[in-house]
């Protein structure tokens, strides 16, 4: 596999920056979701400036992700089927473990949408639904800092939609370096986690609200 022609310094440079937004937005929902299921009201109540600092954080990193789904669903539209079939071909003959897993969980789903095409229609979903969710996380921050206990975490819908648009970018990675190890790697990895989360629950989510899932 070798397309790293197509792909200027600049085009791995854009797509680094998304996946540093949507990692960095994954890993601070993580950290408020984690903290917030485990803590008491009492722990709660005594954490009210570092919650604070942290709902600001996960607000800050949802409008970066906004500008950053929409360049990576450009990205993904300006990359053909072919060459995303290729990445994962190159997953399949270095991973196979990893590709009889996630043929498995994901049959029905890729028995009407390609990888591609599932990774663009998270895209869409989170273009629409990111301003809801800063909207609602600054709702519940507030109501933290007036001492109510709020669960903390952007809606399971956002949760799925960003799975997926991750997994855009690792498929593009390997597409844009021509298959180079740690790209094929990664983008197992991400495939195998999408996966998982896919036939946990998030499957059953996308076929009720991403409206192109639904053929609508």
């Amino acid at each position: 596999m070798d397309v790293t022609t197509r792909y200027s310094l600049a085009d791995r440079l854009a797509l680094t920056a998304i996946k540093i937004d949507l990692h960095r937005l994954d890993a601070i929902d993580d950290l408020w979701t984690a903290y917030l299921e485990s803590a008491t009201p009492g722990e709660v109540a005594g954490q009210r400036e570092e919650l604070d600092l942290l709902a600001g954080q996960l607000i800050e990193a949802l409008g970066s992700a906004q500008g950053s789904v929409e360049r990576l669903r450009t990205m993904l539209e300006g990359t053909g089927e072919d060459e995303i079939e290729s990445a994962l071909q190159e997953i399949a003959q270095n991973h196979p473990e990893i590709e009889e897993i996630y043929r498995g969980d994901l049959a029905e789903l890729l028995g009407e949408y390609s990888v591609r095409g599932v990774a663009i229609e998270a895209c869409i979903y989170l273009e629409g639904q990111l301003p809801t969710e800063i909207a609602v996380v600054e709702e519940k921050r507030q109501r933290l800092l007036a001492g109510e206990f709020q669960p903390g975490d952007i809606s399971p819908g956002a949760k799925c939609a960003l799975s997926g648009a991750m997994l855009g970018t690792k498929v593009l990675d390997i597409v844009m370096t021509g298959g180079a190890v740690s790209s094929v790697l990664e983008g197992a990895m991400g495939l195998g986690s999408f996966a998982l989360k896919w036939k946990g629950g998030c499957g059953v989510i996308a076929g009720h609200i991403w409206t192109r899932l639904r053929g609508e």
